[in-house]
Formats: C-alpha cells, structure tokens, sequence
C-alpha cells in the first residue's frame, strides 16, 4: 500500500519560516544584550570584592558576546537542514511557479526585515550591540541576498531530481 504524502510538502514554505526565525532571533539577541548590559553594572556594584561573583560576570559577559557566532551557525544550519529535507520531498517540475511565487514572498520579506534591522541598528541605543555582533549585523545587512541564495539551493534540490524523464526515487 502506497503512503499517502502530507499537505503542505510541495514547495518552499520552510524558506519563510527560517527567515523569520533568523530575524526574530538576531533581534532578541540585540535586546538580551540591551538588557544585559543595563543590569551588568548593578549587578558588578553588589558582587564587588567578591572575587567569585566577579568571574563570574566575566564568564557571563563571555557567553553573551560568542551569541554573535552562534546566531549566524543556527541560521546557516537551518538553511543545511532545509536542503537535505529538500532531498526527501517528490515535485514535479510543473509546479516550479508556485517555487517563484514563493521567492517573491521570500525576497521582499528579506528586504523588509533588513531594512528593519538596518533601523534598529542604526538607533545609538543599539550602539553597542552592533559593535559587538558584527558577524550577525553582516548577515542581517545582507540578508536578502543570503536568503535569495538559500532559497535557489533549496528549490534546485526540489525540482533538479529528474533523470531521464522519471523521478528518482531516494
């Protein structure tokens, strides 16, 4: 008996989700680091002379500056998770215009989230955050030639599998 396949697998929808997600979380990490800094020097002012509490606001303050790398990993690791999940789903070539109306969406999405995120740095209360997470204000600077870019790798899996007039099976 052959398995029926799930709605919703014939295109590149998760291409909107990963590009939300990659926007929402580089944007939490401005605000965590906001945050973070703004309790940082109460927090030393209580801990000091205690030598212990002092290293461990230096771990802290550690952590909260490898984020930067670490956003910029999830996000590339998402996009590699979408390309092999890419290999598992059967379309047919026909449907490649429903993949072009998605880059659209995709596409201006990215530019408006860039140019969100090219506000929000730009604020001199962001100041030092974008100072700080250089790898992430990169990606969001150009994120809709990233995510453009992710999309086509995404979409040549979808729709490259045919060899010699037949699908593949994987």
């Amino acid at each position: 008996m052959k398995r029926k396949k799930p709605a919703g697998k014939k295109g590149n929808a998760d291409m909107i989700l990963i590009l939300v997600t990659g926007f929402v979380a580089i944007i939490l990490l401005f605000v965590v680091h906001y945050a973070w800094r703004s309790v940082q020097d109460p927090v030393l002012g209580m801990v000091d002379g205690n030598e212990v509490g002092v290293d461990s606001m230096r771990r802290a303050n550690s952590v909260m500056d490898s984020f930067d790398i670490v956003m910029v990993v999830v996000l590339i690791m998402l996009i590699v998770v979408t390309i092999v999940f890419a290999f598992m789903i059967n379309t047919h070539p026909a449907l490649f215009f429903i993949a072009l109306l998605t880059l659209l969406v995709v596409g201006l999405l990215a530019i408006k989230f860039s140019n969100i995120f090219e506000d929000m740095s730009s604020d001199p209360m962001f100041a030092n955050e974008t100072a700080t997470y250089k790898a992430s204000v990169h990606v969001m600077s150009n994120y809709p030639k990233f995510m453009v870019i992710a999309f086509f790798l995404v979409a040549i899996v979808l729709y490259a599998k045919f060899a010699g007039g037949r699908q593949q099976q994987l």
